[in-house]
């Protein structure tokens, strides 16, 4: 698979001349040409925090928890602040 450049990806989907793309980005101070950054993956093997609820419930916190492989969510039955999840 070949893999377009960033200008020729827009002019592709955009319908426009390359050199068009080119000059616009350029105007617009976007780069055309890849920055040459090396993504960082990021593994949370753990997470704490510690804290006072406040509310209907006002208990402390004091939670942890360690993360083994493979895909983690946490999430609340209901926190009266717009989140629900079901």
């Amino acid at each position: 698979m070949v893999q377009l450049s960033f200008p020729d990806a827009v002019a592709g989907r955009s319908g426009h001349a390359v050199s068009d793309v080119i000059t616009e980005l350029t105007s617009e101070r976007i780069p055309t040409t890849d920055l040459g950054g090396t993504p960082h993956r990021l593994r949370v093997t753990r997470l704490a925090f510690t804290g006072k609820k406040a509310g209907l419930f006002t208990d402390d916190i004091d939670f942890h928890q360690e993360f083994g492989d493979g895909l983690w969510a946490i999430s609340s039955e209901a926190n009266q602040s717009g989140f629900r999840v079901m």
